[in-house]
C-alpha cells in the first residue's frame, strides 16, 4: 500500500502546478490527493493568507493544526473520515462556511466555538439522532449570534434562527415540530 500524501507534499504539488507560494494564496485546493491525505499536519499553518482550503476527498480523520490560518473563511473537508468537529477552535472567529458531508460526523460537538459561521453543509453524515439528542446545544450560540443555513439529513434549512433550524430537523427526522425538543436544546 501506498504512503500517504503529507499536507507538506500537497503543498509542494500545489505549487509547482499554480506557480505561486501557497503561503501568498487566498485560495488552496489539495482535495483528491494520490495517494490521499491522512493527517492535517503542521505545514497547514503556513497558509497565512488562505480564505478558502480545500481538502474535500481524501481520508483525513480528524481536524487538526489550523492554527495560523486567521483569514480562513471556508473550509471545505467532504468525503474524509471525520468522526467529530473538534479541532476548528483556531478558525472559529472567522469561518464562515464549513463544507463536511459525506464523512462519519455523529454529534455537532466542537461547533459551539464558530461565532460565524453562515453555511453548515453535512449532509450524509450519522448525525440524524444525535443532533435532537444534546448534541446541537453548542450550536444554539452561533445560530443566536446571526443566521445559519444548515443543510443535512434529509432536508435544507437556510437562513433560519437556530430555534426554527432545530424545529426544522426535528420535523424532517420524523419527530414532528416539537417546539418542545427545541426549547430543551436552546438551554
Amino acid at each position: 500500500m501506498a504512503k500517504a500524501t503529507t499536507i507538506k507534499e500537497a503543498l509542494a504539488k500545489w505549487e509547482e502546478k499554480n506557480g505561486q507560494k501557497p503561503s501568498e494564496a487566498k485560495e488552496v485546493k489539495l482535495y483528491a490527493q494520490v495517494p490521499p491525505i491522512e493527517k492535517m499536519d503542521a505545514s497547514l499553518s503556513s497558509l497565512v493568507n488562505c480564505e478558502k482550503l480545500s481538502l474535500s476527498t481524501n481520508c483525513i480523520e480528524k481536524i487538526a493544526n489550523l492554527n495560523g490560518l486567521k483569514n480562513l473563511r471556508i473550509l471545505s473537508l467532504g468525503r474524509n473520515n471525520i468522526k467529530n468537529l473538534n479541532g476548528l477552535e483556531a478558525v472559529g472567529d472567522t469561518l464562515e462556511e464549513l463544507w463536511i458531508s459525506y464523512n462519519q460526523i455523529e454529534k455537532l460537538r466542537g461547533l459551539h466555538v464558530m461565532k460565524k459561521l453562515k453555511i453548515l453543509y453535512m449532509s450524509n453524515n450519522l448525525h440524524a439522532a444525535p443532533i435532537l439528542t444534546g448534541s446541537f446545544c453548542g450550536c444554539s450560540r452561533v445560530c443566536e449570534a446571526g443566521r445559519l443555513a444548515i443543510t443535512g439529513g434529509s432536508g435544507v434549512c437556510r437562513q433560519s434562527s437556530g430555534r426554527e433550524i432545530l424545529c426544522r430537523l426535528a420535523e424532517r427526522l420524523g419527530r414532528g415540530s416539537d417546539e418542545e425538543s427545541a426549547q430543551t436544546e436552546e438551554t
